[in-house]
């Protein structure tokens, strides 16, 4: 995790490929960096991880125009912010967290309750899986430690009232 991986995750690439040196995109939201922020932080890779911090500050746009899955933006993305803000008490994560969160906040306006699995969040338009007319039990339920640690930490009720806590 070295210089090479913030280098190669700088320009905010979702998947690295290291033997071929390319990388995939996914969510177009940084998934490696952000998923690696805590880790860097955690082994002292001070200087890997001020880039990284750098990169969200100025780079990160959370509102990209394309299709993410509920689950894993909730849970490498705002996961990795949160953890992150935790870790370091740096405003700059739990900002990010929470307007990342508000951009999610329309997949749980679905008519059955159980939160659409996709959602564009430019447009902030939800729909259901590709693949059927609801969302995985376990992708929306396991969401909620996420949602949960955001109302606390920003003191509103709005993220877990969404699965009915209050």
């Amino acid at each position: 995790m070295g210089g090479r991986h913030t280098r190669n995750t700088r320009g905010g690439k979702d998947e690295l490929k290291p033997i071929s040196r390319g990388s995939h995109e996914w969510l177009e939201l940084g998934l490696t960096l952000v998923d690696s922020l805590d880790t860097m932080w955690l082994m002292g890779l001070s200087h890997e991880f001020d880039e990284a911090r750098k990169w969200v500050k100025e780079e990160m746009v959370i509102g990209v125009d394309k299709d993410v899955n509920l689950f894993e933006t909730t849970n490498r993305i705002m996961g990795g912010l949160l953890s992150t803000y935790h870790l370091t008490q740096d405003q700059l994560f739990l900002d990010k967290a929470k307007e990342l969160g508000d951009m999610l906040l329309p997949c749980f306006k679905s008519p059955s309750g159980i939160p659409f699995s996709d959602i564009n969040l430019k447009t902030g338009h939800s729909h259901a899986p590709a693949w059927g007319p609801d969302s995985s039990v376990s992708e929306v339920s396991t969401i909620q430690l996420e949602f949960r640690d955001l109302s606390k930490l920003t003191s509103d009720l709005k993220y877990q009232v969404r699965f009915g806590v209050c």
